[in-house]
């Protein structure tokens, strides 16, 4: 027995609309969030190879500002040949079932991704 097709309403493309720093509201809402990306600086961030999380080899990488250099943004594990091309397998073997999705759900992750970033921004 076959399932409705459910449809995905989709309105025409329109570009997001410029915030207006002009406005006291939308200042303070941009200062927020650049002092709570600060307060993430130094974090280090892990590795996920073969679906586990880690630094897999203890190599990593310091991503500081240009401008000071003593000021860290995060620390990154760097991958080897063999973890890279072992990401590279993996996400083919995932591209088998991806490509089963329907477009409709394709089209629905896309959206849910879209609304996420809209509620993270000023």
């Amino acid at each position: 027995m076959g399932t409705a097709e459910q449809i995905v309403h989709v309105s025409e493309f329109t570009n997001e609309p410029f915030i207006d720093f002009t406005k006291a509201e939308n200042r303070a809402r941009m200062q927020e969030a650049l002092k709570k990306v600060k307060r993430e600086f130094g974090r280090e961030y892990p590795m996920w190879a073969e679906r586990e999380e880690g630094n897999h080899h203890g190599k990593k990488r310091t991503s500081t500002i240009l401008r000071h250099p003593m000021e860290i943004i995060g620390v990154f594990q760097n991958a080897t040949a063999e973890l890279a091309r072992q990401a590279i397998e993996d996400a083919n073997k995932y591209f088998d079932t991806w490509k089963k999705v329907s477009p409709q759900e394709r089209a629905k992750c896309l959206f849910r991704a879209a609304h996420i970033v809209r509620e993270l921004q000023i």
